[in-house]
């Protein structure tokens, strides 16, 4: 995605190309360059001796988790959250549930983003999602989580975060170290709904090589 964020000044070195990575993901970086590619509006103005600054955020990483297991629990809270995935509580009723493909509207939720508003209906509820994480032989790495409500989330059953959430969600809000296991790791998150306001998370992982 290329959007102008400067209108430059006359002549033509206005900017040399720029690289800035973001210090929190070392895969994630924003080239700033110039160019007259765009004329002006204003046909008096010339276009390649009055280039725009243009910003394009490159992304050199894993992909959102897009495949996961949910169920919902009604009139619960984040309060009363425990450990629950299809094998520890397969009582609930558990269902497939998969994130929003890229190329989606940014109104309908950018790409790897798990909207959970059909499971809770617009009710008080405790949306739980659960994935199994294959990070092959690597012994730690990141969990990048975004939430629009009150969360918490469980790594191979142990407890790793709780958080309040904040509306809307957004990609990476919260970077988490974590230590995993060689194979598969499952990742479980209960959300609460906040009164049924609550669209979702996005949640993808990244290992130390």
């Amino acid at each position: 995605e290329l959007r102008v964020v400067l209108p430059s000044g006359p002549g033509f070195d206005c900017s040399y190309m720029g690289v800035a990575r973001d210090t929190r993901n070392k895969r994630r970086c924003f080239l700033s360059y110039y160019s007259g590619h765009t004329a002006s509006g204003d046909p008096g103005r010339e276009q390649f001796n009055h280039p725009d600054i243009y910003l394009a955020e490159a992304l050199f990483e894993a992909p959102f988790i897009s495949q996961w297991r949910t169920a919902g629990i009604a009139g619960g809270t984040l309060a009363t959250a425990s450990y629950a995935d299809p094998d520890a509580a397969p009582k609930m009723a558990w269902r497939e549930l998969s994130a929003n493909p890229p190329g989606k509207p940014r109104s309908e939720g950018e790409g790897g983003f798990a909207d959970v508003r059909q499971v809770h209906g617009g009710k008080q509820a405790l949306v739980y999602l659960c994935a199994d994480l294959q990070v092959g032989p690597t012994d730690r790495g990141s969990l990048f989580f975004g939430y629009d409500r009150p969360i918490r989330a469980w790594l191979n059953g142990t407890q790793v975060f709780e958080g309040p959430g904040d509306n809307p969600a957004t990609r990476d809000q919260t970077v988490l170290p974590v230590a995993f296991k060689h194979g598969v790791n499952r990742l479980v998150i209960a959300l609460d709904t906040h009164g049924g306001k609550a669209w979702g998370v996005y949640a993808r992982f990244e290992r130390v090589e």
